[in-house]
């Protein structure tokens, strides 16, 4: 039997995340690779429990820090001047508790290993709140706009490195969401790694890292998103 790798590994993916076998995942998709059950309730039912929870994927398993997909691969690695994401900890300059920065996200759509620069994101984030929107790089290189709202899911078991970024992004004139998923790595050489749907089809896996404020202003956040003073 012949199997196609961009079928069968998004949904392996699924598989390992949700705890279940690969033949109960198969359950999920139709043959184009969409989602029996979409939308909010789908992510929320098979991620968010197991986020919090703790389940294996991240900490020490096959898709970890080590092989060819996940954060130890040999293609590249974020840059030095990298942040981690901010959590439930205050913002050095202001006291408060919300934070701005930008999350650069880089995508591979055939899941062939070859990752490329996809999105700057700027975000606030507050505890587990996101909202966000586009950078002057994401409406030059897309030529449009778009919001996004999302949330952190920390990891109870595995601690506050192994949650999860769920974002949902709309465009100014597309009615089609996007849909990502980011798995948190501690210590990997990418904080993130995860996948997108797009009006519920799977676009690619991602991966991403996360700068603070000064890069907020220098990708025209403050115009986009809102001054952070």
């Amino acid at each position: 039997m012949k199997f196609n790798i961009k079928t069968v590994l998004p949904i392996a993916l699924i598989a390992v995340h949700s705890g279940k076998a690969l033949s109960q995942t198969g359950a999920y998709y139709s043959s184009d690779e969409t989602p029996v059950q979409t939308g909010q309730g789908f992510y929320q039912s098979e991620f968010a429990d197991n986020a919090i929870a703790g389940d294996s994927f991240g900490a020490g398993d096959s898709f970890g820090a080590g092989d060819s997909f996940g954060a130890g691969d040999s293609n590249s690695s974020r840059p030095d001047d990298y942040e981690p994401f901010p959590r439930d900890e205050r913002n050095p300059e202001t006291g408060g508790y919300i934070h701005h920065g930008v999350l650069y996200i880089e995508r591979d759509r055939h899941y062939t290993g070859e990752f490329e620069e996809y999105m700057r994101v700027c975000v606030k984030s507050s505890f587990r709140d996101i909202i966000g929107s586009y950078s002057y790089y994401d409406q030059g290189a897309y030529r449009g706009k778009y919001i996004a709202k999302g949330s952190y899911l920390p990891n109870l078991v595995n601690g506050p490195g192994y949650g999860y970024i769920a974002l949902n992004l709309n465009k100014e004139y597309d009615t089609a969401k996007e849909e990502m998923i980011l798995h948190g790595y501690a210590g990997g050489k990418y904080e993130f790694e995860g996948y997108t749907f797009f009006n519920n089809r799977n676009q690619g896996a991602l991966r991403a890292y996360y700068k603070g404020a000064d890069m907020y202003d220098a990708e025209g956040c403050e115009s986009t998103l809102g001054l952070r003073y």
